[in-house]
């Protein structure tokens, strides 16, 4: 893998992401949303707002009520998994490959259910990471929209292997303070160099919240004048070489 990959993942499902899908139809910037069908925490879009998302992008599993696996009862959890891929899938009449665990919270036991229930691919919320995953079942991202450089620090560097300090310890030599925006082009200008992939991910509601619009939609005109630049979506991220 010796080309900058590109690859954006979006949480929770809350109706703006039908405005954050029209910001990505744009700029022709594939992505995955992982959608539960009814969390216990935001809104959530409709099944037909789901089916207007699935017809140009990539849906993930996120389980039924956006609840903490490792807090369940084995059978609980694995309903909310299981559940949740098979609503998506009566909704949008698609397969649903890929999967994000809730809040970030997984262990051995819920990746071996993500797993049995037929995910190909599970996203965590680990961040500053580039290397192509050892793990499918457990990908990291690199830059989460509208965070903090303490917040992607903080993860940058927390139970992380030798592979993975490469990225943080350059934007730490490269002084990226100045907030989530510039920790992505200084990420972008080391990973074209070094190979590797780029993953953007975020909330429709915490953009929202936070005004990131403008913000995201500069980043996203940037990304879509690059050259040499493969942009995938999470699932298809199961399928590199």
């Amino acid at each position: 893998m010796d080309k900058l990959i590109f690859t954006t993942s979006w949480d929770d499902g809350h109706p703006l992401d039908l405005k954050l899908a029209k910001l990505l139809k744009k700029y022709d910037i594939p992505a995955t949303f992982y959608i539960p069908i009814d969390s216990v925490e935001k809104k959530t879009m409709t099944p037909s707002q789901i089916r207007t998302i699935s017809k140009h992008f990539d849906v993930g599993g996120h389980t039924y009520h956006h609840l903490d696996l490792t807090k369940l009862s084995e059978e609980k959890a694995f309903w909310e998994i299981s559940e949740g891929k098979d609503e998506l899938e009566r909704i949008t009449g698609k397969r649903v490959d890929s999967f994000c665990y809730p809040g970030g919270f997984f262990n051995k036991k819920t990746k071996s259910m993500v797993k049995e229930a037929g995910f190909e691919q599970a996203r965590t919320i680990r961040m500053l990471e580039y290397k192509q995953p050892y793990d499918i079942l457990s990908t990291g991202t690199t830059i989460l929209t509208g965070c903090n450089s303490r917040g992607h620090f903080h993860h940058g560097f927390k139970k992380r292997s030798i592979r993975n300090l490469h990225l943080p310890l350059w934007l730490l030599y490269k002084r990226s303070f100045k907030g989530w925006i510039d920790m992505s082009i200084k990420s972008l200008e080391f990973i074209k160099k070094k190979g590797g992939i780029f993953h953007l991910w975020g909330h429709s509601w915490e953009i929202e919240e936070k005004g990131c619009w403008h913000e995201l939609e500069t980043l996203f005109k940037r990304i879509s004048g690059m050259d040499n630049l493969l942009k995938i979506t999470n699932s298809e991220l199961a399928k590199l070489k």
